[in-house]
């Protein structure tokens, strides 16, 4: 039988390996803004980049941020977007939000070799790893999450999201950041019902998946009726390391949710 080109042509196959899952890097710095600490500079390797944040982390923390800039001399932009909507339903998590983020990346010249540095909640580290997703076909980015959920959960996944037609996360991406940087110290300043939001994520995972720490969850609230966020930086950093460790082994298991 005599096979024709086309016949050849539409026999052929080539295979293209897609399997994109790049090792994230998660560290637990504690410290993180202190002048003399190194890591972010290290992190960086010279590279400039644009940090992304919200009007309350900038308050809290933005004086520490920007002399650990300028002590360093690290090629870094700040900029402030707004995630908090004033009832709550996370209006700010939009493709608007991330638009901005965008158009703040544009004005601030970061190119493909640039980084982008979400610093804040889940909301914020969502925002940021959608929008170094999208410029130029995707760039590299960290996550500095401030909240207990987002040290734990949001901060340390792959995916980033934003809601779109009253569906929650309904747009996003699978995109890791290259390194995260989790420093405990941040949770001294949260709010009462954000530690306790995040709690109930530790117990979730405690118990779908390990028992010893929700053992241990037991003892931390045997000896304290109310856990904040000073308690869990200073004496309990174990437990919050436990839970984004478990939070990384299920993520391995499945990081595309193919199942």
């Amino acid at each position: 039988m005599n096979v024709t080109p086309r016949a050849r042509a539409d026999a052929a196959q080539l295979v293209l390996d897609t399997n994109r899952v790049e090792p994230c890097d998660i560290r637990f710095v504690p410290d993180l803004l202190h002048p003399q600490n190194q890591h972010l500079s290290r992190a960086l390797a010279g590279r400039d980049g644009l940090v992304v944040t919200t009007p309350t982390v900038m308050e809290l923390f933005g004086d520490r941020l920007t002399t650990l800039i300028a002590t360093q001399n690290l090629r870094l932009e700040v900029r402030v977007i707004e995630t908090q909507d004033p009832v709550g339903k996370g209006e700010h998590k939009t493709l608007g939000s991330v638009e901005r983020v965008i158009a703040l990346a544009k004005a601030a010249d970061v190119s493909r070799n640039s980084v982008l540095i979400g610093f804040g909640g889940g909301v914020c580290t969502d925002i940021v790893g959608m929008a170094a997703g999208l410029i130029r076909r995707g760039i590299v980015h960290f996550r500095i999450p401030t909240t207990l959920i987002g040290q734990i959960d949001a901060g340390v996944g792959l995916k980033c999201g934003v809601n779109f037609g009253g569906k929650k996360n309904y747009l996003g991406l699978f995109n890791a950041g290259e390194q995260v940087l989790i420093d405990p110290g941040f949770l001294r300043t949260l709010p009462a019902n954000f530690i306790q939001e995040g709690i109930a994520e530790m117990i979730k995972m405690a118990i779908i998946c390990s028992k010893s720490l929700f053992e241990e969850l037991e003892i931390l609230a045997q000896h304290r009726r109310h856990m904040d966020g000073d308690a869990l930086a200073t004496h309990h950093y174990g437990a919050i390391f436990d839970a984004a460790d478990l939070m990384v082994r299920q993520l391995q298991e499945n990081p595309y949710e193919r199942d």
